[in-house]
């Protein structure tokens, strides 16, 4: 039964594994989408099997079928969880390339903030190579999710994942690798510190390129402003004054980037480690 080139979208229909004397069956180059149902595993009578150039994303095994001699499944969405149980000995077994795994994602964090990346491309025998901005991460070789923790200026950027399968290196089977879509991660400069309901901060402007101001309710007592870059590095100290509640901050010496502000004193209820920023532009 040859029915390619026919535009035909959606799934495959289950009721499909009814026609049980079929041998040849071609549904490449449509628009089918989803999983082949795991019926059609069970059709005993299929020796050639075409679902190339769709959009499925799932196959089940045919390991009940010694007749089959012919399945190709290249140019789908298939990972190398769907692909592992079909290195059988098939006469002509097709699976390479398959489209890239999950989707892209552009996302802005707070400073401190964690986050995870999951590659998407499952398989027993899959390694994974994690780039950040086109340098090779050193993790190891079965990370399938990146864990991101504390997040910080050097953190963002774009993540991809290249994963491969050791079966697909075998005599005969070409290698094939699987690109997780990209993940852009932007830092948010903009805002508040977190500070508790009792002792509200307010900064601004958040990023500066002169003056930062800093803004408190309650006055200010036994208390002293620090900031830090992102290596830790102390590059100011300041003793705040009793009672004063204003403190005006020159940002111009400082180059473009991110820096943290902290608050301690008597009087200050406040979480801020991490969460006070300041940055002037090129």
């Amino acid at each position: 039964m040859r029915l390619c080139h026919n535009h035909f979208s959606g799934q495959i229909p289950s009721s499909l594994s009814n026609c049980n004397q079929i041998s040849f069956l071609d549904l490449s180059y449509n628009l089918l989408e989803g999983d082949i149902p795991n019926e059609m595993a069970d059709v005993a009578s299929y020796q050639n099997l075409f679902f190339n150039n769709n959009h499925l994303s799932g196959i089940p095994p045919w390991s009940v079928n010694w007749l089959l001699d012919a399945l190709w499944i290249q140019n789908n969405r298939m990972t190398f969880e769907d692909i592992e149980p079909h290195f059988v000995g098939y006469w002509s077994f097709k699976y390479s390339p398959q489209d890239s795994t999950e989707t892209r994602i552009d996302t802005v964090l707070s400073p401190g903030s964690n986050y995870q990346i999951y590659a998407g491309t499952l398989g027993q025998f899959t390694t994974y190579s994690w780039i950040h901005n086109g340098q090779v991460m050193t993790l190891p070789d079965n990370t399938d999710t990146l864990f991101l923790n504390n997040i910080s200026y050097a953190d963002t950027g774009i993540y991809i994942c290249r994963a491969h399968n050791s079966l697909c290196t075998g005599p005969g089977y070409p290698p094939m690798a699987l690109i997780r879509r990209p993940v852009h991660i932007s830092l948010n400069t903009v805002g508040f510190i977190e500070v508790s309901e009792l002792n509200p901060i307010q900064i601004y402007p958040n990023p500066s390129k002169d003056m930062l101001t800093i803004e408190s309710i309650r006055p200010i007592s036994n208390g002293t402003i620090e900031i830090t870059n992102l290596q830790g590095q102390l590059l100011l100290h300041q003793n705040c004054e009793n009672g004063k509640r204003n403190y005006m901050i020159d940002f111009k010496p400082y180059k473009s980037g991110l820096y943290f502000l902290y608050f301690k004193g008597d009087s200050l209820y406040c979480k801020t480690k991490n969460h006070s920023l300041g940055s002037r532009p090129c």
